[in-house]
């Protein structure tokens, strides 16, 4: 599809992450679409490494929000997931990128919102409910569950089904986890 679009002069193809920072080193590109999972080397530590100044677009099956987050740091102009974008649109895309605009496709935006603690209707939290925000908040603080049940006058198989729901919405299976993730999206959260 590349090699049929006007304005491409050549298309070269690296079998793996540590081919492509190689070739990347040996000549300049306009563009580079790279997957995030590749062998020997991921494309984001290509993309860390590379000492171009070729656009990057990330052309991907993966589109969970560290990687999407940490390619767009590292200097990406858009992020793909297969499925979401249509060849036309790609190739929009890649003009767009060409121009200095950058695009997320819809999973990628989505998951980015996600880690960035907006949900999908933008209101933020991923959906916690009051409660579950202000268990949350405590557990954060260090408190046991007995300590959130007393505060707030529930059972501790109360907060244990609040934790669950919480764990869920977070994507997180422990304390510790759900505790840490919370820090990131809400860095001046008690601790």
């Amino acid at each position: 599809m590349l090699e049929s679009m006007d304005g491409v002069e050549e298309v070269l193809e690296a079998s793996n992450g540590a081919k492509a920072l190689e070739l990347l080193s040996a000549s300049e590109f306009d563009l580079v679409l790279l997957d995030i999972r590749m062998p020997v080397m991921d494309g984001i530590t290509v993309l860390k490494r590379m000492k171009s100044n070729a656009t990057v677009l990330v052309l991907t099956n993966y589109g969970d929000s560290a990687s999407v987050r940490e390619a767009i740091t590292w200097g990406a102009k858009g992020f793909l997931v297969y499925g979401d974008i249509s060849p036309d649109k790609l190739e929009e895309t890649i003009h767009r990128s060409l121009g200095g605009g950058m695009f997320l496709s819809d999973s990628a935006a989505r998951a980015l919102r996600q880690g960035m603690g907006v949900s999908p209707d933008g209101k933020g939290g991923f959906d916690l409910t009051g409660r579950e925000r202000e268990v949350m908040e405590v557990l954060a603080e260090g408190s046991t569950r007995a300590v959130i049940a007393e505060r707030f006058g529930i059972t501790q198989q109360t907060v244990n089904v609040h934790l669950s729901n919480i764990y869920s919405k977070l994507g997180v299976s422990s304390s510790q986890q759900a505790v840490a993730r919370w820090r990131e999206l809400y860095p001046s959260a008690k601790s």
